[in-house]
């Protein structure tokens, strides 16, 4: 009997060093992953940011990845973030999902070590939308919590490890290989924009640089619009002084005497043509000679 009890006793003692992580739901964390924009041009970067909203105390091992479309993207830059207390942290592991999908990880780098979780950001991902998308796109991006696990020294000071929950709507699943249904784990939708196929004017020239004209008098400047294919060749005419000189489809009014500068626009690129006006000139004076005959009697 006393054998009995005193082994009975010895498990009570045991079960009770084993720490246990039972939590209430309001106590397990959430990981989320949002992003910095929703609309992303060819040759832009969007960054991709996981957190986590409590703190895990006695960390033991974990991953998380952000799975991105290699597709629309170019290779990423992972970043740790600032939840964790010990620098032992490992980023921009790849791990290869369902083609074309890639995911970039942030991991615990020291395995025999607990590490205290800050509720903090876990990890950024950094993407360049690839130069060469020629339409419209939606990519998606998810989160896909791998593991994590906290941990406790046994009397002989081996760190042991168990489970630990963390709730996430953004998980790929459990099969990297099998890409999500459409209604399951997608996280932040960016949209590609379709690349312009507008070309653009480069150069505008004018027939002349500048005018002379005296008030009331008008002349016309012609402009010429490159290349010839530009998408848009429509010329914006206007005058610094129109108390000077107006201007209306190239064609210039004197106004009164100064000066004006005449500008001819097409898209972004300009050309100008420098206005004087002077006063009108008055006629000369007609001179007329009168001859006196002086005819003598004789």
């Amino acid at each position: 009997m006393k054998k009995t009890l005193s082994m009975l006793l010895s498990l009570i003692l045991v079960i009770t060093m084993i720490p246990t992580y039972v939590f209430a739901a309001d106590d397990t964390p959430t990981v989320t992953l949002t992003a910095d924009k929703t609309t992303v041009a060819k040759g832009e970067e969007i960054t991709l940011t996981a957190s986590i909203d409590k703190a895990v105390t006695n960390a033991y091992l974990w991953q998380w990845n952000i799975v991105w479309d290699s597709t629309y993207f170019e290779e990423p830059v992972m970043t740790k973030g600032d939840a964790y207390k010990r620098l032992a942290v490992n980023a921009n592991a790849t791990t290869y999902y369902a083609t074309p999908y890639m995911g970039s990880s942030v991991t615990s780098g020291n395995s025999l070590m607990l590490h205290n979780l800050e509720a903090s950001t876990l990890c950024t991902l950094t993407l360049k939308a690839k130069e060469d998308i020629t339409e419209e796109k939606t990519a998606e991006f998810y989160l896909d919590f791998i593991k994590l696990q906290t941990g406790y020294e046994d009397e002989d000071f081996n760190i042991i490890g168990q489970d630990y929950e963390v709730i996430t709507d953004y998980e790929w699943g459990k099969n990297s290989q099998t890409k999500p249904a459409d209604d399951v784990g997608m996280s932040v939708t960016v949209t590609l924009e379709k690349p312009s196929t507008d070309i653009a004017v480069t150069v505008v020239t004018l027939d002349k640089e500048t005018l002379a004209l005296t008030v009331g008098v008008t002349e016309t400047l012609t402009a010429t619009v490159a290349p010839e294919n530009a998408t848009n060749k429509t010329v914006t005419w206007t005058s610094s002084d129109e108390t000077v000189a107006t201007v209306a489809n190239g064609v210039v009014t004197a106004v009164k005497a100064g000066e004006a500068i005449i500008t001819a626009k097409a898209g972004e690129i300009e050309a100008t043509c420098a206005v004087t006006v002077s006063e009108e000139t008055s006629e000369e004076s007609q001179i007329t000679e009168i001859y006196y005959y002086n005819d003598e009697t004789k």
